[in-house]
């Protein structure tokens, strides 16, 4: 016998493969084989206690009966959690405020002033636009009477 024929004896006398650990005891190809090969190869009907196929499906479709569908389209009902028993976890959180994003284009000449002032007060030049932004609105509020909320 070759080494590829000894390999395939070993495999199919149910041993590991040569050059690997056994597997898991109870599994095809491990070395300590018990019942639960015997149960695996049962089929699941079987192992859940019915004598026949036909046998579960039946069952199976005996508690399908004792739900009632709803109907196509109605609104899903609500669900009832209870309260203090399980712990209660307060109102929800506030809403977090929603942010809005402005786009400013810069010619060249205004973007290298942005840069260079962002690089004098040691910010991105992201980070200073938006303070300048938030700065000037605050001024045209107040210099209209809106205040500065």
């Amino acid at each position: 016998m070759g080494r590829a024929e000894d390999e395939e004896a070993t495999i199919e006398d149910g041993q590991s493969t040569p050059g690997y650990p056994p597997g898991t005891p109870g599994y095809s190809g491990a070395d300590d084989k018990g019942d639960a090969d015997a149960a695996a190869s049962e089929p699941f009907w079987r192992r859940l206690g019915y004598e026949s196929f036909r046998a579960y499906i039946n069952e199976q479709n005996r508690l399908q009966t004792l739900y009632e569908p709803l109907p196509r389209g109605s609104p899903v009902p609500a669900v009832d959690l209870p309260g203090g028993e399980v712990g209660e976890v307060g109102a929800p959180a506030a809403p977090e405020k929603r942010l809005r994003q402005v786009n400013v284009k810069l010619g060249s000449g205004e973007g290298q002033h942005l840069d260079q002032a962002a690089r004098i007060y040691g910010l991105a030049p992201a980070t200073l636009a938006r303070a300048l932004v938030n700065r000037g609105v605050k001024a045209i509020l107040e210099a209209n009477g809106y205040g500065s909320d």
